[in-house]
Parts: C-alpha cells; structure tokens; sequence
C-alpha cells in the first residue's frame, strides 16, 4: 500500500498498520507527514477489506509532537497562516476520531502534545514497556486544544483538568491504571502481521456492528467536536502570539533537535 518520504501504510488481512518510514525514527509532525496521514485515510476509506488500524510508532519512538520545522512556522505566522497550521494539525485527530475502522494505539516511546492527542483519538491504546505520554501545554502557556476533550473522555472532567495543569508524563502503568490503556505488553508486535493476529484476539465481535455503532455516535458527536476544536484553535493562536508563551514554546522545538 502508501508508502511516503515520511510514513508507511502496510495492510495485512483485515489489519492496517500506519507508522512512520525506516528513516522518521523520531517521527513529528510536519505539513508533510499531516498530508501524508490524510494520504492513508483516504487508501483506507477505499479499503473494503481494512477492519482493524493500528497507529504505530518506529524503533522505541510514537510521534515527538510537532517538529521544530512547525513550531517555527506558527511562531514566525501571521495569525491567519497560524490559525490554519493549528487546524491542519488538529484535523488527524478529527480524521481518527471519525474513522469507522477500529483504531489502535500502539504507544511505545513517547508520544507527546499531539501525539498524545493521536492516541488519546482511538478506540483502544496498547503500551509498550516504553510508553511515555504528556500533553504539556500548560507547562509552555498554552491553551489544551482537542487533548483535554479526549482526556475528559477517556478519564473524566476532574481527572482531566488536574491532569492538564499538572502535564504530568504517564509510563505504561500509570496509563493502564488510569484507564487510558487498555492493556500494557512487555513487547509490541513489529509487523503487521503481528498486529493483525493481536487484533483478531481481542476483538472477536461482529466488525459490521461495531462500524455502525460508531459511525452512528460520531454522527452525534462531530458537530460538537469540531466547533469545540474550532474554538481551542482560535485560542491557541492567541496563546502563540504572547511573548513568553513563544519563548516557552521554542525552547522546546531547540530541545528536540537535540534528541
């Protein structure tokens, strides 16, 4: 199947598997690999036999976040170029939340900002023995965006917004108690054949069900979600344009050049 500069889409029975190409180890966010994600949904909506979708990582690592690359542009934009960066990212999570395949995280590594947000957006999350998972926004100043929606869904209003302010990085048990991960494996399947034997041993049920029932309650939830999303990203462009905020936000973008 896709195959990119930045991400693969490999399909093996009814189980696909996207994950980031053997040269994105440490895989973030760009306009690219947002454009290549869209790329592999749309492969999917024309993939009858796709029941299962696994989200994976590379070698120890889920998604960074956003690169230093993307963070520089929404720093350096004009609001309205920002606002559309804001959207651009928040759409992989809309597109995961409205896939009507059943979506797995496989979190191994860390998945931080936006990556937490892609793991929080599936219907069932798996960690690896290296798991690492934070939001970290109000550490940097800035607004929660669609992460605390997916945490109030996940683990409640309370829990969520403690959880917000806090940033704290979760490991694999702190996710299984908490009940953001179903379960904690001492080693992720490599392939997408190991994947599609997981998810045939954890998901027996009727799929067409299963597809209807969820396509039904995103048909209830999209209008809600998206104005809520449109929302979070007006005030994250303002959040960006605040001096320390901006400051904050590009200390964090030099630290990954240097992981």
């Amino acid at each position: 199947m896709t195959a990119s500069a930045v991400l693969t889409l490999e399909l093996y029975g009814d189980t696909a598997v996207i994950r980031p190409a053997p040269d994105h180890r440490r895989f973030g966010l760009t306009c690219e690999s947002i454009a290549a994600f869209h790329q592999c949904f749309d492969e999917l909506d024309v993939t009858p036999q796709a029941r299962h979708l696994v989200l994976g990582g590379r070698d120890g690592s889920f998604c960074l976040g956003g690169t230093p690359e993307l963070i520089g542009e929404m720093i350096r934009a004009d609001p309205v170029r920002r606002l559309t960066l804001v959207r651009s990212v928040q759409s992989i999570v809309l597109r995961i939340l409205g896939c009507p395949l059943l979506t797995i995280a496989a979190v191994d590594g860390l998945a931080a900002g936006v990556g937490c947000e892609m793991a929080l957006a599936c219907d069932h999350m798996v960690a690896g023995p290296g798991a690492r998972m934070t939001l970290f926004y109000a550490r940097l100043g800035l607004a929660p965006d669609c992460g605390f929606r997916l945490l109030e869904r996940a683990i409640g209003t309370r829990a969520a917004r403690t959880a917000y302010l806090q940033s704290p990085v979760w490991r694999a048990p702190d996710l299984v108690q908490l009940g953001i991960s179903e379960e904690a494996l001492d080693e992720l399947p490599i392939d997408a054949a190991g994947w599609s034997k997981l998810a045939q041993q954890r998901f027996r049920g009727d799929r067409e069900a299963w597809r209807a029932t969820k396509l039904r309650a995103w048909s209830r939830e999209r209008v809600e979600c998206e104005a809520e999303f449109a929302a979070w990203a007006e005030e994250q462009v303002e959040r960006l344009g605040d001096p320390q905020v901006e400051a904050r936000v590009a200390r964090i973008a030099a630290m990954q050049t240097l992981m």
